[in-house]
């Protein structure tokens, strides 16, 4: 099963772990390839627990982190993953801002801040720290992933596709990245798109995504009065859902009817 294999990987990691903190079995590293080996081991442990949603598994690890400084912050960037992933963003911005004075050219630690703001809702500095962490490693994917991800919530195409490009590139397996993938190939062919979504529609009724991707696809094909009744069903059903309604209001825009996005969207 699934969390079997969770705790013997863990296990195995564990056995990992002691053998590097045994000074007898690791005389001869080379000064400082140990402390990187041990960060490498709890970063794994860190992930596999986070993926199962173990979370005393992970609290345990954030705990050996603090106590040995695995990640050279005192454990404060571990402190704030752990944060961000169980949904208290302001206390991971707090952890990993802290990790940042110590450590301050750090990307994964801007990456991480930025996301950490994103999900606040704090985009504009979500912005400039996803900036700063390009600017000192333009090949993090996940910064490159923020940065579309705000494109996306400010309805800026253009820099949404340049940056899911580099998504694309450097973390093509990541689920949000391959998602926004099918959306561009759908948007490029929108009449197979339609096809495909039709059909996963029959499957999942319910499917609140794929129901918004189908409607914005009946407008790239001047089906309009088929994707508002997509569109208008979706709220009627939730309409208390505020990303439902930017959506919303969105489709109307795009169909030269402001008025009524407006008027959907309050």
């Amino acid at each position: 099963s699934d969390l079997a294999g969770t705790k013997e990987a863990m296990n195995r990691l564990q056995i990992a772990e002691n053998k590097l903190r045994d000074p007898e079995l690791v005389k001869n590293y080379r000064p400082g390839m140990v402390a990187r080996l041990i960060e490498a081991v709890m970063e794994k442990q860190f992930v596999i627990a986070r993926s199962a949603k173990d979370w005393s598994q992970a609290e345990a690890v954030v705990g050996r982190a603090i106590k040995y400084n695995a990640d050279g912050v005192g454990g404060l960037f571990f402190e704030g993953r752990l944060a961000l992933v169980q949904g208290d963003a302001d206390r991971a911005a707090v952890k990993l801002r802290q990790g940042l004075e110590k450590m301050p050219n750090s990307p994964q630690g801007l990456q991480w801040l930025g996301a950490a703001l994103l999900r606040g809702g704090q985009f504009s500095e979500a912005r400039t720290v996803f900036e700063s962490a390009l600017d000192l490693s333009p090949n993090n994917g996940y910064a490159h992933l923020g940065m579309a991800q705000l494109a996306s919530v400010n309805g800026n195409e253009e820099e949404k596709r340049k940056h899911l490009k580099e998504c694309a590139r450097l973390i093509p397996r990541e689920p949000w990245v391959r998602k926004q993938m099918q959306v561009l190939v759908d948007e490029e062919n929108p009449e197979q798109g339609i096809a495909r979504r039709v059909e996963l529609r029959k499957q999942n009724p319910d499917d609140r995504e794929n129901l918004v991707r189908l409607a914005f696809l009946y407008l790239r094909t001047k089906e309009f009065k088929k994707g508002s009744e997509i569109i208008e069903a979706v709220v009627q059903k939730n309409p208390t859902n505020q990303d439902l309604m930017l959506n919303a209001a969105n489709f109307y825009r795009q169909w030269n009817r402001d008025e009524e996005g407006k008027g959907v969207a309050l």
